[in-house]
């Protein structure tokens, strides 16, 4: 299972995506505008960025859940 490790950066490309989409919908933008936005932000989304390219820790975007914690009773 997974669990959402940086929220505002989840949001964030989420509005991107949200926001393009929308654009794309009522003819702002074509399709061969919007696909290689799209292919970026989701790619982005899912590797570690631009700092893993560097040497530098990348918060990501999801993590691992912790395994739940048994409390004695």
């Amino acid at each position: 299972m997974m669990t959402v490790n940086n929220p505002p950066k989840l949001w964030l490309l989420v509005l991107v995506l949200v926001g393009l989409f929308t654009m794309l919908a009522i003819g702002k933008v074509t399709t061969d505008q919007a696909l290689p936005i799209i292919s970026a932000i989701v790619g982005y989304g899912i590797g570690n960025g631009i700092a893993s390219r560097n040497g530098e820790s990348v918060e990501p975007v999801f993590k691992q859940r912790p395994a739940p914690q048994h409390r004695p009773e």
